[in-house]
């Protein structure tokens, strides 16, 4: 899955740190470039968790690899295995990088 990934999401490893955008942003061409952190708070119950699952880029990028059979069989497993770990659903905390800066 790793090969893949890096495939379908050759810049989730930049992005996922404060100044990945910066320095893309940087390398073309923008000046003053800040960056800033806020907290996103998310709530879900487990139908809500699969699906945010399955939209994601890694996600639609598993569904396009797998067969039918074996999606439906992954997808039932992952339900069983977060209903039993979060039967009330899951709360949790992510961190969302902004960048801003001036084209010059």
């Amino acid at each position: 899955l790793d090969a893949a990934e890096q495939r379908v999401l050759p810049g989730e490893a930049r992005f996922s740190q404060r100044d990945g955008l910066a320095g893309l942003l940087v390398a073309n061409g923008f000046a003053a470039v800040q960056t800033d952190v806020c907290t996103v708070r998310f709530e879900l119950n487990l139908e809500q968790m699969l699906v945010a699952r399955e939209v994601c880029a890694s996600g639609r990028a598993l569904r396009a690899l797998l067969p039918e059979a074996e999606w439906d069989a992954y997808r039932a497993r992952a339900r069983a295995a977060l209903g039993n770990k979060f039967p009330d659903g899951i709360r949790y905390d992510r961190p969302v990088f902004i960048a801003l800066g001036q084209k010059c």
